[in-house]
């Protein structure tokens, strides 16, 4: 083999090894919808976006019946990364206030117990309202959620 193409090989090899120490091999992005509480998942690897989803909450569902369409405004939420050599990043986003009333078992709850115009006034603050009213609504919705899980309806 001649010198020029073990050399070569040599910093091909290297690069290899740099890209695997600092690209991560696998990543799991997410996102929330501020207004309703909605949940988008996007997995990497080696940085190219292989899978999607989404988590349609209880909320998003009520507003699309109720509106014929809604576009989502997705806010990061957080990343977790896996590298080759083993170590694992964890990036984070400050969440909206929804946040607590994402996408699941909770916002079902929410929106089954809700009337048509308590769900109204509920995405109209998260639309609108300053982070204060959101935080107040949601913290509403939730109090309500554990008194009927804990059977004080």
């Amino acid at each position: 083999m001649s010198r020029r193409l073990i050399i070569f090989a040599n910093l091909v090899g290297l690069a290899l090894v740099l890209v695997g120490l600092t690209i991560p091999y696998r990543s799991t992005l997410g996102w929330i919808d501020p207004v309703t509480g909605s949940m988008k998942f996007e997995r990497r690897i080696f940085g190219v976006p292989v899978s999607n989803s989404v988590q349609t909450s209880a909320v998003e569902r009520w507003l699309l019946r109720q509106e014929g369409g809604y576009t989502n405004r997705w806010k990061f939420t957080h990343e977790t990364s896996d590298y080759a050599w083993g170590g694992r990043t964890f990036g984070q986003g400050s969440p909206p206030e929804i946040w607590w009333l994402r996408a699941g078992e909770q916002n079902d709850a929410f929106v089954r117990r809700s009337t048509d115009a308590d769900l109204a006034d509920f995405v109209g603050t998260m639309r609108e309202g300053t982070p204060g009213q959101q935080r107040r609504a949601v913290e509403a919705a939730n109090a309500a959620w554990i008194k009927a899980e804990s059977g004080r309806d």
